[in-house]
């Protein structure tokens, strides 16, 4: 027979049964006319029954109608299943419930209806025997639609019912109390309804389903609910469907004792069961439930345990899957509290009155934290409001944890500190962790915590809310530890507001690391506003043989750090791995802060290069401390490797505005290998100040390429490329409007044994003052690089220097105005020089307007050695020079400081008033 169906039209009614008269026997009542039902003995085999035939037919429908009706303990009463008959409904209309002590059974495939609005008693001798489904209600009538009904109450005859409908129910005020072996075939249905319903014996239906509905239910101890089978678990519903939801009856409070169990499992293949257990004002569950997956194949099942208003959980679940995915433990009041021990209620379990009022303070709901940590499924909390972990969560291996509340999930500080974990929080060994909030989730001194000591990986986090706060001591962590081949899981955060603001010394951290063969994962935060600062540090490392993560910060503003204290940022291999480093991607719609000691690392210390940094955003600030004039600069983002055999990763850098200041530090750096590659754009202005430094250092340096509307280079600041051992890189700096290095600032390309690099600058105007220098120099190794600087308008040097310089050789230096003039002022210069055998670059100026120098100014070639100076080229409307300045090309011969001049070459000169034209590199009295 098909299932009884689980959709259930009900009005709940609510008062107790007050000792109702048992009926003894079975007695027609004539309400049925001529169709009334009719008993006689028979045999079924070799067992002597009572059998009941006769009654109403309509269409496919068999209806009965009793005075009273009951089975005495070792009697057998059977319904008679005339052919095409697929449902037998009975109603009792008598004073009396229904106690069935011996056998009921129907002698056919029918399923089988009885009704008894005064209650119907199961005792411990009661069992079934029937092919079909059943049901046993204390409805007065059942509901058929259209005004069609068969009423126990108001007995009228049977409906004319030619179709086969099936019946909406009303609960009355009757109980229905099991305590005998009720069964159905496999694939069917058993449902009893009653005000309060009562399971203390064995309800089991293979592969099918079982309900318990009422205004009150219980499975007190001792009770068995299964609906296990070979080929899967079934369905099981205690006090209402899921959620609550539908027309299902839902119970006014529910309780299951620690010694009940429920089973829902696939025994062989198949899928675990569902198993739902619902009160819409407060439910207390202390006992057992199974909707393991199958043991050749199949996936764990579904438990849903809730107390709309209020919930009390300390069982046990298991919806393991040996061959499959495993199931779900969903709690789903309105509150919920994870605690180590249950505050309310009794404690002596055994002696518990299920249905008196369990003290749980409006909608509170507590969790014990051992039963979830017991649990083999995963878990799922979900709550209308808060969810407070107040408990470790220490989950066992495989199972996932995933909370979800309409208000905020809070962790605060444990009394209880575990090993390993050390204090509050949820742990996970190799399953996911997830937190959705409505509101806030926050972290003090609490951690969230997946691991893999296995072949396995270990879990992901997700963390989805309105704000996300961590606060002091607080840790979100994905690791495989060093046995494990597995990888890291990867952490997503995403808010409006994240908020990482520890207060106390401990800081806190967020951090996906491998330390076995496997990957680091990935870290994500999205919100509108993010903020890191006293102490953060996020983390995505390898120190085995996998490789590291990727960050990923996208937010309309960061702001990482503030001025005095330390964060830092990492996605790197560390010391002692073989692993490649990862990845920092920081991307913002308005607004990037990093301030003080705030690091952003993708740098390698191993064999492997560093790894790539992005930033991107409108406005980017970097500040380190200021005031402050040490040589050790505040690395705010760095792709430097430390004394290693990798090569430095690159820097991205997008904005309209950049802003490096005060000691801040942009660094693409290796100390034994190649310098990495930094590339800035930033459609408005650039300001590096107060010692702001851009930087590829390397055994041979990385290429430095800066786009600007405008670039400001003020006290001390600079843009390098240096080689160490081997080349310096290219710098290449491209400006549509001014350019202007005051105050010792530098752009260079300098190398100490090989080539220096090629200077590239490209502006609208260019001021170099204050001592200030654009140069390439190489101290000990080939020749310096050479230098195209190029304005659209004027070139100004006030105290400012364009020079190449080197022991091998110096490079070319070629100064270019499209429409403005050159200005030498206050002891300037464009130099060449070389102190090796090799030739001294030459200088060339193409300079569409006037050149004018003036206050010891210099424009020179000059080789301190054997090798011949290089030639000085000048094109330009005029030449002015005065106060001592000079224009000079000299060879000097170490040995006797003997000096013999270049080539000169000076046209477009007419009408020039020279002041003072040398063609020696230093003249007596210079």
């Amino acid at each position: 027979m098909a299932r009884l169906s689980w959709i259930l039209g009900v009005s709940l009614l609510g008062a107790a049964l007050a000792d109702p008269a048992l009926a003894q026997s079975i007695v027609p009542d004539g309400t049925l006319g001529p169709e009334q039902s009719l008993l006689h003995t028979g045999m079924l085999g070799s067992i002597e029954i009572e059998q009941i035939e006769g009654g109403a037919t309509r269409g496919p429908n068999l209806f009965h109608s009793f005075e009273a009706f009951g089975v005495e303990a070792g009697k057998a009463v059977y319904f008679a299943n005339p052919m095409g008959i697929g449902r037998i409904f009975g109603r009792v209309t008598g004073s009396a419930a229904s106690r069935i002590d011996g056998t009921l059974g129907v002698l056919g495939q029918a399923d089988l209806f009885l009704l008894n609005p005064n209650g119907v008693l199961f005792g411990p001798g009661a069992r079934l025997d029937l092919s079909g489904s059943f049901l046993a209600s204390t409805a007065e009538s059942f509901e058929f639609g259209g005004g069609l009904q068969f009423n126990a109450v108001n007995p009228q005859p049977a409906p004319l019912l030619n179709i086969a409908l099936r019946p909406g129910l009303q609960h009355g005020l009757g109980d229905v109390v099991n305590e005998g072996e009720l069964r159905v075939s496999t694939g069917e249905s058993l449902t009893l309804i009653g005000n309060t319903a009562r399971n203390q014996g064995l309800l089991a239906a293979p592969g099918g389903n079982i309900a318990l509905l009422g205004n009150l239910v219980s499975l007190k101890d001792g009770s068995t609910v299964d609906v296990s089978s070979l080929s899967g678990g079934g369905q099981v519903f205690i006090g209402g469907a899921f959620q609550g939801q539908g027309i299902t009856p839902r119970a006014t409070r529910t309780f299951v004792g620690p010694e009940a169990m429920i089973k829902a499992d696939a025994i062989s293949q198949g899928n675990g069961g569902e198993v739902i257990v619902w009160a819409d004002q407060d439910t207390r569950f202390y006992g057992q439930v199974s909707a393991q997956g199958g043991a050749t194949g199949g996936n764990g099942g579904l438990v849903e345990v809730s107390g709309k208003d209020a919930l009390q959980y300390d069982g046990r679940v298991n919806t393991a899957a040996a061959n499959g995915i495993g199931g779900r433990l969903l709690l789903d009041p309105t509150n919920i509290e994870v605690v180590g021990f249950l505050q309310f209620g009794t404690l002596d379990l055994s002696t518990v009155d299920e249905f008196s009022d369990p003290n749980l303070n409006g909608d509170r709901t507590q969790v014990s934290a051992l039963a979830i940590n017991q649990s083999n499924s995963d878990v799922v909390l979900q709550a209308t409001n808060d969810i407070d972990i107040q408990s470790p969560i220490m989950l066992r291996r495989g199972v996932s944890f995933t909370a979800e509340a309409g208000g905020s999930i809070r962790m605060g500080e444990s009394l209880t500190f575990l090993p390993g974990l050390g204090a509050n929080g949820i742990q996970a060994e190799e399953g996911n962790i997830s937190l959705t909030a409505g509101a806030d989730i926050s972290l003090e001194k609490s951690v969230i915590r997946s691991d893999s000591s296995s072949a396995q990986n270990s879990g992901d986090i997700n963390l989805l809310s309105n704000r996300f706060i961590l606060g002091d001591a607080g840790q979100v962590a994905s690791l495989v530890s060093i046995s494990s081949t597995g990888n890291a899981g990867n952490i997503r955060i995403e808010a409006n507001e994240i908020l990482l603001m520890p207060t106390g010394p401990a800081g806190g951290l967020i951090m996906t690391k491998n330390r076995g063969a496997g990957q680091a994962g990935s870290i994500d935060m999205e919100a509108e506003r993010l903020v890191l600062r006293n102490g953060v540090e996020i983390n995505s490392t390898t120190n085995g043989t996998g490789d590291a993560g990727k960050i990923r910060l996208m937010a309309n503003s960061v702001l990482l750090g503030d001025e005095f204290d330390s964060n830092l940022i990492i996605a790197a291999n560390l010391p002692g791995s073989t692993g490649k480093s990862g990845s920092v991607q920081i991307t913002a719609t308005e607004r990037v802060s990093l301030l003080g000691e705030t690091s952003i690392y993708a740098g390698t210390f191993n064999n492997q290069n560093g790894g790539l940094i992005e930033v991107g955003a409108p406005e980017i600030e970097l500040s380190g401390f200021p005031n402050r004039q040490s040589s050790i600069s505040t690395e705010v983002i760095a792709a430097d490797t430390l004394n290693t055999a990798g090569s430095a990763g690159q820097i991205k850098i997008s904005a309209e505005r950049l802003t490096v200041r005060d000691n801040a530090l942009i660094n693409a750096s290796s100390r034994l290998t190649n310098g990495g590659d930094i590339e800035i754009n930033a459609t408005e202005d650039i300001i590096l100040s107060n010692q702001g430094l851009i930087v590829s250092l390397g055994n041979q340096g990385g290429n430095i390429r800066v786009e600007a509307g405008s670039l400001n280079l003020a006290n001390r600041s600079g843009i390098q490329s240096v080689g160490l051992g081997s080349d310096a890189g290219d710098v290449n700096i491209q400006v549509q409007r001014g350019l202007r290095l005051t105050g010792g600032s530098q752009i260079v390309s300098n190398s100490l044994e090989g080539t220096g690099g090629q200077v590239s600058v490209t502006a609208g105007n260019i001021d170099i003052r204050e001592a200030s220098i654009i140069g390439s120099t190489t101290l000990t190794g080939d020749r310096a690089g050479s230098l195209n600087i190029s304005a659209q308008e004027s070139i100004t040097l006030d105290q400012g220097l364009i020079q190449t310089t080197s022991f091998s050789g110096g490079g070319n230096i070629v100064v270019t105005t499209q429409n403005g003039d050159l200005r030498l002022q206050q002891s300037s210069g464009i130099v060449t020089s070389s102190i090796g055998e090799s030739d001294t670059g030459n200088v060339t100026l193409e300079i569409a307007g006037d050149i004018v120098g003036s206050g010891i100014s210099l424009i020179s070639t000059s080789s301190f050695s054997t090798g011949a100076s290089g030639a000085i080229n000048i094109d330009a409307r005029s030449l002015n020079l005065s106060q001592a300045s000079q224009v000079a090309t000299a060879v000097i011969d170490p040995s006797t400081f003997d000096f013999s001049p270049a080539l000169l070459d000076i046209t477009e000169t007419l009408g020039t008033e020279v002041a003072q034209l040398f063609e020696e590199a230093f003249a007596p009295g210079c």
